[in-house]
């Protein structure tokens, strides 16, 4: 899986900010909204970083399992997790 610098970049803020428009409009060289929707579109359809988000899903619903066997009170880690889990395409469930 190779991303380049500003995928990576792209990828980040997009699981930060869950707003594939606003990722695109901070790390790609626009100030167009429809500009950056488009980049984020393209960018969201590409294999390579359908794999990063899906990777970082497994690993966050890993962790989401590892909390609820812990049975300890971590909402903020759970919250985050499912964040995690939601913006890479999957929906946890409640």
């Amino acid at each position: 899986m190779d991303l380049t610098v500003k995928q990576e970049k792209f990828v980040k803020e997009y699981l930060d900010t869950g707003n594939g428009t606003q990722a695109a409009l901070k790390v790609y060289d626009t100030d167009s909204l429809r500009v950056a929707a488009s980049i984020a579109s393209e960018n969201l359809t590409k294999p390579d970083i359908q794999k990063y988000l899906e990777d970082i899903a497994v690993k966050a619903a890993t962790r989401v399992e590892q909390l609820m066997e812990q049975n300890e009170n971590l909402p903020v880690t759970l919250g985050a997790s499912k964040d995690i889990l939601d913006r890479a395409g999957f929906k946890p469930v409640d």
